[in-house]
């Protein structure tokens, strides 16, 4: 079984829009979709066949609107604040490129989520994602769960390696703020490779457009991305980490579990929204 637990969820409203400084800018097409890390795994497995729960803090009236749009997306467990609102992220996209405004969100403590995760059997697999208003967090849920296998995938590595991560997939922009420098595309091995020896089990890197890099003790991959346009890359990331546990948890070979991942992380980026199974097999069949 898979657990996600997104910390700090949101409500991302996506605009299009050029955005221009000092007057009023209008859109030409908004939409919104619930958001954060753990949420976009939890729908990519769903939508894979995999069995998952999604532990989901909420407050305020943006909480009840969030809970109210995951009905019908995921298995979910909530978490009801009594103080704060869920945040609201904006995303605009234009000519200029995309430009984010992301809200502070919730403040949330161990003893809140200790009722959900004490669901977690040794057996299972937790995912802890996305942004932390405080960092130390990730100490006390580590220390409390009854697994060791727990995937990261948040902003800040450092506080990932102290726990030897099941899995720890940064995208390219955090192994260079990491490592403190900039990391050519044929240096990717190497530094994962860095992650490895500080004690992670399984390194997945996502680079984007450019694919993909896996790695552990065994095995070494990199995989190009299929080609296509670019939509939305918002949930890519989360998408192709969600191909990657899907694998695991089916036992599937490694080969085949990077290729998923990667045709999930092309897939939603190629979409408006989380990539369909159907939309990740097309993709699948032209690699």
């Amino acid at each position: 079984m898979v657990y996600t637990l997104t910390v700090n969820p949101s409500l991302d409203y996506i605009v299009k829009t050029d955005i221009v400084p000092n007057t009023l800018n209008r859109s030409s097409e908004d939409v919104l979709y619930p958001g954060g890390k753990g949420i976009n795994v939890s729908v990519m497995l769903t939508r894979l066949g995999c069995k998952n729960t999604a532990i989901v803090p909420i407050a305020g009236q943006t909480g009840v609107m969030l809970k109210d749009m995951l009905h019908r997306l995921v298995n979910a467990e909530y978490v009801f604040l009594d103080k704060g609102m869920t945040r609201i992220n904006m995303k605009a996209l234009g000519k200029n490129g995309e430009t984010e405004i992301n809200g502070k969100g919730i403040n949330v403590c161990l003893d809140d989520l200790k009722r959900p995760l004490d669901h977690i059997t040794p057996e299972d697999i937790l995912v802890i994602s996305g942004s932390f208003t405080d960092y130390s967090l990730i100490d006390k849920i580590v220390d409390y769960v009854q697994t060791d296998r727990i995937v990261y995938d948040i902003p800040h590595i450092e506080y990932a390696l102290t726990h030897r991560p099941f899995v720890l997939k940064p995208n390219f922009s955090e192994l260079e703020e990491y490592f403190g420098g900039e990391i050519q595309k044929d240096e990717v091995e190497k530094y994962a490779q860095r992650l490895l020896e500080l004690g992670c089990r399984n390194v997945l890197i996502s680079m984007g457009a450019d694919g993909a890099y896996f790695c552990n003790k065994n095995f070494a991959f990199y995989l190009q991305a299929p080609q296509g346009r670019c939509i939305n890359s918002i949930g890519s990331g989360d998408s192709m980490l969600a191909g990657l546990l899907y694998g695991i948890a089916n036992s599937m070979p490694v080969e085949n579990t990077v290729k998923l991942a990667v045709c999930c992380g092309s897939a939603t980026a190629f979409t408006q929204y989380i990539a369909t199974k159907e939309e990740v097999d097309i993709l699948a069949a032209q690699i």
